[in-house]
């Protein structure tokens, strides 16, 4: 999913000759959080795929922020586009030939792309609401992106996770789901708006229980339910 997730936005974007309706910031956390991630993964040993999706999503978030750089009319963003994409390539080169002095900082880095993750909608979320529009943004893209999402709550739901990544699988699943909200409400489709909403309620609940929250809120009678069921899924 996650190989396809951009394409039908750079296609939509390309088509248009325009980036209007996207945001600089959610565009820019993007490629920031994909590039920082990109120099923690090459030092490790994971499968193929995880390797080529490490190199191939900061190659997308790149092509997107040269949309901007190209299609954008402010001067201002199409500069800082450019200039991100630049000190990026300048980055890269640097770390290749110098990797052992950046290595101590390769982990705490890796926490810039954990926040960045976890908030990069956001923006988009804010822009939305002002304009009272999703348009710009490719239908196909954000179905891909709820589909994914949902993949990665669940594998995270199942999987013993670090916290931060649970957190952050929280955050960007539900700042999407709050995206398909927008996308569905504002086209006056009030009914899988208000389905996809609870969702997010759902996700809450299921991190609580994660975390072990749930512990501090729920009625004893139903945490000895949900534990009990938790077992059985082996997933406690």
């Amino acid at each position: 999913l996650w190989f396809s997730c951009l394409i039908p936005q750079i296609a939509l974007n390309y088509k248009r000759r325009s980036v209007d309706g996207l945001s600089f910031l959610w565009a820019s956390a993007n490629f920031i959080a994909a590039f920082v991630n990109l120099n923690f993964a090459l030092r490790l040993s994971l499968p193929l795929y995880v390797t080529a999706m490490a190199i191939y999503m900061p190659v997308l978030e790149a092509i997107i922020l040269m949309q901007f750089a190209c299609f954008h009319p402010q001067r201002w963003v199409r500069r800082t586009g450019g200039a991100l994409i630049a000190l990026a390539a300048a980055a890269t080169v640097t770390v290749c030939f110098m990797w052992q002095t950046f290595e101590a900082y390769a982990a705490p880095s890796e926490w810039v792309a954990v926040v960045l993750w976890s908030t990069e909608t956001v923006p988009q979320l804010w822009m939305n609401q002002l304009r009272g529009s999703t348009g710009g943004q490719a239908p196909m893209t954000l179905l891909i992106t709820f589909l994914g999402k949902t993949s990665d709550f669940t594998s995270m739901f199942c999987l013993d996770l670090p916290i931060q990544y649970k957190v952050m699988t929280y955050f960007s699943t539900a700042t999407a789901y709050l995206n398909i909200v927008q996308y569905c409400w504002f086209r006056k489709q009030r009914v899988p708006a208000i389905g996809i909403f609870c969702m997010v309620l759902g996700c809450s609940g299921l991190l609580c229980v994660k975390v072990g929250l749930w512990g501090l809120c729920a009625p004893p009678a139903l945490l000895a339910a949900v534990t009990r069921l938790g077992t059985l899924c082996g997933v406690g």
